[in-house]
């Protein structure tokens, strides 16, 4: 099923407008757009998802559990893009530490939670191990910080 992100959008735009006309405004689209789009994402489900008359648009029961998976898809869709976001902007990732058990015990989470606390989109990991071990996971890029 060959269905895209924009087929999904415009289906649960036009379904939440009740009109082509009125997704087509909020889109900023002309309104034979969203027509064609809905048409074409029901032809490639296999299914009429909306129920038409010259005015306004129905869903049927199966329209009614497309929009719940297009709801479903555009958020989680959404929510990625912000992470991904975040990231790019420094307030997200993995910190990776190698570090000694004795300072992984002793100095880090005092140093950690103030880290946190300052970046709340960050995870930090923590592998402790011997000296050469820190070491080795610093040059092969497993850690960040050694």
């Amino acid at each position: 099923m060959d269905v895209s992100l924009r087929h999904l959008e415009v289906f649960a735009r036009v379904a939440r407008a009740g009109s082509f006309s009125a997704a087509a405004r909020e889109l900023h689209v002309a309104q034979s757009s969203p027509s064609r789009t809905v048409q074409l994402l029901e032809q490639r489900v296999g299914a009429r998802r909306l129920d038409r008359d010259t005015r306004n648009v129905q869903l049927t029961a199966a329209g009614r559990e497309l929009l719940a998976v297009a709801d479903e898809v555009l958020g989680c869709h959404a929510e990625a893009l912000g992470r991904f976001t975040t990231y790019l902007e420094g307030h997200g990732g993995v910190v990776t530490v190698a570090t000694l058990p004795s300072a992984a015990a002793a100095v880090l989470p005092l140093v950690a939670s103030g880290f946190l606390r300052a970046n709340p989109g960050v995870q930090l990991r923590i592998h402790d191990g011997l000296a050469g071990a820190a070491e080795r996971e610093l040059e092969r890029g497993t850690a960040d910080l050694a």
